[in-house]
């Protein structure tokens, strides 16, 4: 059969993926369910999926469902055809998820017994991307055992492991968008910004009036969660300084500090540069340029006409008490031509003297504000500039990234 139903959802979300081979493996946990999910996800960035699962885990959950998913036959164990050695050259990353105990003990030990373990020492035989999404009970993961395991696996230089959260007691494996968000990264760049401490600030700012009313913009926060999520991913010491998201964290950012108001953000870019010697940080929150010069303790009664006096309130970025290698700014304004949002980008680059400016049209209606979608240009302290191309903002993330490790690494 030449046609699959598949391919009628591939590259539906982005074509990040296109032209990569990825084996979604699947060991015996309860945690496979969300394999089926996880392997669309990929299919709709682009990706070839293929499926081999233990035989404890077919036995689970029917090949069927998964060959349903991927339009590819899955493996369920070896043949003559050594699908192992196949598979390795095949694709170009494994992923194993769920990945049991039992998984990772073989994986780390070179024992191969069975599919799973077997193909994964053959991937990074071949120098090739393992990525490893535990799942076990709590007290399974806790043991100094694993902890040995897990060191095994991080020394080899292909292998990543996304660690799973404790939620109420219990040890539980990430949504499937956060697994896709660690995922994609990796496959594509591998940990490269390893070593590097990135800050990133993100999402808009609350200016009170009285106790329920503010001052506020349209910003979601998706830009800057997306680049912090992005540089995790691939290696980088982020924290994430947020004021108020329309998005969610994903759940393995764990170096979050969250703020309301502008006065707040200022007060913890100047305490987080003042012990922290960042190599990058970037600016790419979107707080309040005024606050009202007075608040009111009681709720205003409606009905009554107010006249509102407004004072600037700090400017975040003027905040860096020690700074970094690398300085990005963003801008954010309405412009009527190419040569307007230069102009806006180089302007914002002198003034702060960033080595980087980031500016998008939020006159559009398509990109910028409240979009997942944004089409940036990049103005340089050298004078060049380049405009990216319309993408989903994981992929603008990736492409301000990469501009970035370019300069740290060659310089202007």
């Amino acid at each position: 059969m030449n046609y699959h139903p598949v391919e009628d959802i591939k590259s539906t979300i982005s074509r990040e993926l296109e032209g990569k081979c990825v084996l979604l493996s699947i060991t015996n946990s309860v945690a496979l369910y969300k394999s089926v999910d996880f392997a669309r996800s990929l299919i709709k960035r682009g990706a070839d999926v293929h499926i081999m699962m233990t035989s404890d885990a077919s036995r689970t959950v029917s090949p069927i469902l998964l060959e349903w998913a991927t339009g590819n036959r899955v493996i369920t164990g070896l043949s003559g055809q050594t699908e192992h050695i196949y598979m390795a050259r095949k694709c170009d990353a494994m992923i194993i998820m769920p990945a049991t105990l039992n998984t990772l003990s073989k994986i780390a030990y070179g024992i191969t017994d069975e599919n799973v373990a077997l193909t994964a020492v053959s991937f990074i035989g071949y120098n090739k991307k393992v990525l490893l999404v535990p799942a076990m009970h709590l007290n399974m993961y806790k043991t100094d055992y694993l902890s040995t395991i897990h060191a095994k696996l991080e020394s080899l230089s292909t292998v990543y492991s996304l660690p799973p959260r404790v939620v109420n007691g219990s040890l539980k494996i990430h949504e499937v968008d956060d697994i896709v968000r660690w995922s994609v990264p990796l496959i594509l760049r591998g940990r490269d910004l390893k070593g590097i401490k990135i800050l990133v600030t993100a999402g808009s700012t609350r200016e009170y009036l009285d106790k329920v009313r503010f001052i506020t913009n349209p910003g979601t926060g998706r830009m800057g969660v997306e680049i912090a999520s992005e540089a995790h991913a691939r290696g980088a010491y982020v924290v994430l300084l947020a004021g108020h998201l329309e998005v969610r964290i994903p759940g393995f950012m764990d170096n979050v500090v969250r703020v309301e108001t502008t006065e707040e953000m200022a007060a913890e870019m100047e305490e987080l540069t003042s012990s922290t010697q960042y190599d990058v940080i970037i600016s790419a929150a979107s707080p309040v340029d005024f606050r009202p010069s007075e608040f009111y303790d009681e709720k205003l009664r409606s009905g009554q006409e107010l006249a509102i006096k407004l004072t600037p309130t700090p400017k975040v970025i003027s905040k860096i008490r020690v700074r970094p290698k690398i300085l990005v700014a963003f801008v954010a304004d309405i412009a009527d031509s190419v040569d307007d949002l230069k102009m806006m980008a180089f302007n914002k680059l002198r003034k702060h003297d960033a080595e980087l400016a980031v500016a998008n049209n939020i006159g559009r209606k398509d990109i910028g504000f409240a979009s997942e979608y944004n089409e940036i240009l990049i103005a340089y302290k050298n004078g060049n500039y380049e405009i990216s191309p319309k993408m989903r903002k994981e992929e603008v993330s990736r492409f301000i990234l990469d501009r970035i490790k370019e300069k740290m690494f060659i310089g202007e």
